[in-house]
């Protein structure tokens, strides 16, 4: 029974990170615009900060540590992705602002369900090495 409990979830989280961009690929229509590190809940409250700009890893974890606090006041259990242009593959901004967001949580005694990279065309876990890439994503209303 444990093992259908954890395949469940992990369906949950796969459909939410669907969802996720779907919704960035909906609400931004721009080829190229600001990565933004959001920490929340897919699909609910959630809040973000603008991840474009260059900055060391002390300020990085700073700012991480901030949205999972802020985070926290408005979702129970929250996680982290990074909206950002390019494939859903590795990445050096994934690589700047990943380890700061884990340690994050790691510091709030916290293990969020993801902490993920989602683009235009699909989404890449770092951690379990998956990419889920579409060509052309179709929501189907429930």
């Amino acid at each position: 029974m444990g093992g259908s409990r954890a395949v469940r979830e992990r369906r949950r989280l796969r459909r939410d990170l669907r969802g996720a961009v779907h919704a960035l690929r909906s609400g931004t229509r721009r080829r190229l615009f600001t990565p933004v590190l959001h920490v929340g809940s897919l699909g609910g409250p959630e809040v973000t900060y603008d991840a474009g700009d260059a900055l060391d890893l002390g300020l990085r974890a700073e700012i991480a540590a901030a949205l999972v606090s802020r985070a926290l006041a408005v979702v129970p259990g929250p996680e982290a992705w990074l909206t950002r242009v390019g494939t859903p593959e590795p990445h050096d901004l994934d690589l700047a602002w990943l380890p700061a967001v884990r340690r994050a949580f790691a510091e709030a005694g916290l293990t969020p369900r993801c902490v993920t990279v989602v683009t235009k065309n699909g989404w890449y876990d770092p951690v379990l090495d998956q990419t889920v890439v579409w060509d052309r994503l179709r929501i189907r209303s429930r």
